[in-house]
């Protein structure tokens, strides 16, 4: 008798041990799996192309921001250049610099300093502007009412030359604007011109009075 209950705990506790092993290899077996799920469902890495588009994106509330302090508190504003970059490229746009902040700007514009910045943007205003009376004259002209007249002071921009430089999804942008946004970026591209005329008289006189 006390044989016969030995051999059967003994067959029982095999039994037993045996599925606690299948216990262990189900579970490691799941865990390899999980594992491999893993590796295969991380998202791929950033391309760098990406992020330099991210880098680009500028909120224009930070741009105008960035204006405000200047005309409030110059010792307390800090120099940026990508945000004058951005407006510089922006500054036309009425959906991206309001009115407002466009006023701001020009007076930014006016104590800029790097002459060479400064030739690049009037160059720019002038190139605008001339693009919209050569618009505004084809339109006349296929209205069949008179040639209008060039104005004077922006003549120097050749229209052979800058229309060219110009990328061609700028172009496009100009192309697909309605006659209003038209006009107002042109009448924009004026108060650039006026202030920039406007501050090298200044430069001028203030050359004399040193002399």
């Amino acid at each position: 008798m006390g044989a016969g209950k030995k051999g059967k705990a003994a067959r029982r506790k095999k039994r037993i041990s045996k599925h606690i092993l299948q216990s262990k290899e189900t579970v490691a077996v799941d865990m390899n799996t999980t594992a491999d799920a893993n590796e295969t469902a991380s998202p791929p890495p950033t391309t760098t192309s990406a992020t330099k588009t991210n880098n680009k994106v500028k909120d224009p509330i930070e741009a105008k921001s960035y204006l405000s302090l200047w005309k409030a508190d110059k010792d307390t504003w800090k120099f940026n250049k990508n945000t004058q970059s951005w407006l510089i490229r922006h500054m036309y746009l009425v959906d991206y610099v309001d009115k407002g902040t466009f006023a701001v700007m020009c007076d930014y514009l006016s104590g800029m300093k790097g002459q060479s910045c400064r030739d690049r943007i009037l160059e720019d205003a002038k190139r605008r502007a001339l693009r919209y009376k050569e618009w505004e004259k084809n339109k006349k002209e296929k209205e069949g009412a008179e040639e209008g007249s060039d104005e004077k002071d922006i003549t120097t921009a050749s229209s052979s030359s800058t229309l060219k430089n110009e990328d061609d999804d700028g172009e496009k942008q100009w192309s697909s604007m309605s006659d209003h946004d038209k006009r107002k970026e042109y009448k924009r591209a004026r108060r650039v011109i006026d202030v920039f005329k406007t501050s090298s008289k200044k430069e001028d006189t203030k050359d004399d009075d040193d002399k």
